[in-house]
């Protein structure tokens, strides 16, 4: 009979799952459990009848313990896993397996060198209905891969957010983003894992509806390695929460399942839906729990498998199912999509300008943009009373001189200097608005650390700048002035431009204004306009006007 293998979990959020899922596989036994909040540390080792630690030092001293999984704030994973790695412990550590790929190849090279196993938590791949669709991708039944699409419309409540558990989720030094990097983190994998791997990406994020530093909407065009395309959707705005749905389109079939149930299996060479009717009996809708709208609701039974795992992999001194090696994919595709998000171009996955932790990214291109109104109507009035987030504008000609054009954007016409993208627009570093850190790991001011081992990664100052503490991505004074009522109105180039303050002209235009040769600037109803001699150009159009005979956007426009 084989012998038990002794657990003990870290960080008793997610953990709670992991204690779970402990002592439903045969052969584990929970040891111990380890947390800082006694509040949470002593009901938990109580239910499970095992040892409680408060520091790490006492949970590396027992000798019982061989095996520890991380279930900390995501920035603390690699630091601790390193920690654990020298003490002789194998590790499942929960996902992400950090938020950056630089500080996950340290956790390897630890790994490699102390001689322990590691597995990563994404338990989706060890799913049968998905690993049945990737033994049918991979055997060419969908025939050529054209399409693979994830879309995950959750729902997170502020509070989620907020307390002595919650400050740290959303942050940029912590949970390494936010809808994307925490909620979104196993659709990217299940995508890499069932389609192969990304080449390049083109993204955009932002906060439509929380307050958080980090965004709690994503979405990302997805180029695949074997030429695929793919999108890529997460948020945590989307009330009441609805199921994680992915479709896979090749040129001899199609399959969507939601969650984890199977909706469609359409297949040229199941032409009578005898297979599709089989695999709806076992994989249909109703299958498992879903962590729409509730995060504690996610079914542990993928948790149980890999603990399982784990215990045949010491047993039996093999590879784990789910390698760190191979849990890095996910994390390298999602902050490529950050940088594409604040650079407005395509980039490639992998590439050493995205593989450092986002927050220290965000030193040198800014946040995500937030700039610009929807249809030119006033910002929301968010519970702080100040202007809320809105969708992304296009900048106008005289800010975009610096921007990079990307593969997917279209360079701006009649711009003078380096041509910009037509996308997102990179702020200048006078327009950057910079989000304080909060909760676990809150910095002091004028640094913004790597998160230590010591605790759970509450950071020192020393490391990194820290943006401004002016609140959640909002400007403070001086940086950026609000924009007016108006919003923004179009140039003759095709770009946007803020429009003048008060006093300075006239009143901002209510909405989108085309810019047109002799035409007078829109304005509020019974506001005086500016006046000029016959023939001049408005004061918008000035230095933008295009060229006679060359096609602009906005000379696509009739003419009076």
């Amino acid at each position: 009979m084989s012998r038990e293998i002794g657990f003990a979990v870290v960080g008793l959020g997610m953990g709670r799952h992991h204690c779970k899922a402990i002592q439903a596989a045969p052969g584990a036994r929970l040891v111990a459990v380890c947390d800082l909040d006694e509040e949470r540390l002593r009901p938990t080792a109580a239910e499970y009848g095992c040892r409680a630690y408060t520091t790490l030092e006492e949970l590396l001293a027992d000798p019982e313990v061989e095996v520890i999984n991380i279930a900390t704030p995501s920035g603390t994973h690699a630091a601790l896993g390193v920690r654990f790695a020298a003490a002789g412990k194998h590790l499942i550590v929960e996902k992400p397996a950090d938020i950056a790929a630089e500080r996950i190849d340290g956790l390897l090279a630890a790994v490699r060198q102390h001689g322990v196993k590691a597995a990563g938590i994404f338990q989706s791949r060890l799913d049968p209905l998905n690993i049945r669709i990737r033994q049918t991708i991979q055997q060419g039944r969908l025939g050529t891969l054209i399409g693979a699409h994830g879309h995950l419309p959750w729902y997170r409540a502020q509070s989620y957010y907020e307390g002595q558990h919650g400050s740290w989720k959303g942050t940029w030094d912590l949970d390494g983003g936010g809808s994307l990097m925490n909620q979104g983190v196993h659709t990217v994998d299940l995508l890499q894992w069932l389609a192969g791997p990304v080449a390049g990406v083109m993204g955009a994020f932002g906060v439509f509806g929380h307050r958080i530093e980090a965004e709690d909407q994503s979405v990302a065009l997805l180029r695949f390695a074997n030429g695929a395309l793919g999108t890529l959707y997460t948020t945590t705005c989307c009330y009441p929460g609805f199921n994680q749905r992915l479709t896979l389109y090749g040129t001899r079939g199609t399959i969507i399942k939601e969650e984890g149930s199977l909706h469609s299996w359409k297949l040229q060479d199941d032409a009578e839906n005898r297979e599709e009717q089989e695999l709806l009996a076992l994989y249909g809708a109703g299958r498992k729990a879903s962590g729409a709208a509730d995060p504690m609701a996610v079914s542990f039974d993928g948790h149980t498998q890999i603990v399982l795992d784990m215990i045949g992999a010491i047993l039996e001194d093999r590879q784990p199912l789910i390698t760190l090696e191979s849990a890095k994919h996910a994390v390298e595709i999602i902050n490529a999509v950050y940088l594409s998000g604040r650079t407005g171009r395509e980039v490639k996955v992998g590439e050493k300008s995205a593989s450092a932790p986002q927050s220290a990214a965000a030193k040198d291109e800014g946040p995500a943009p937030r700039t610009g109104h929807r249809k030119g109507k006033a910002p929301k009035q968010g519970v702080t009373g100040k202007a809320g987030p809105a969708t992304y504008s296009k900048p106008s000609v005289s800010e975009r001189s610096k921007g990079a054009t990307g593969k997917f954007a279209k360079p701006a016409s009649g711009a003078s200097g380096k041509s910009a993208s037509g996308g997102y627009n990179k702020s200048s570093s006078a327009e950057r608005r910079r989000p304080s850190s909060s909760g676990y790991g809150k910095t002091s001011s004028g640094d913004r650390p790597h998160p230590s081992s010591s605790g759970y990664g509450k950071s020192s100052a020393g490391d990194r700048p820290h943006p401004s503490s002016s609140g959640y991505g909002k400007a403070s004074t001086g940086e950026r002035s609000r924009p007016g009522t108006g919003g923004y109105s179009r140039t003759n180039s095709g770009g946007y431009s803020k429009p003048a303050a008060a006093g300075r002209g006239g009143a901002a235009p209510s909405r989108f204004s085309k810019g047109r040769p002799g035409a007078r600037p829109t304005g509020t109803s019974g506001a005086a306009r500016p006046s000029r001699t016959p023939g001049a150009r408005p004061q918008a159009e000035r230095g933008n006007a295009a060229k006679p005979g060359k096609k602009t956007f906005a000379n696509k426009t009739k003419r009076r």
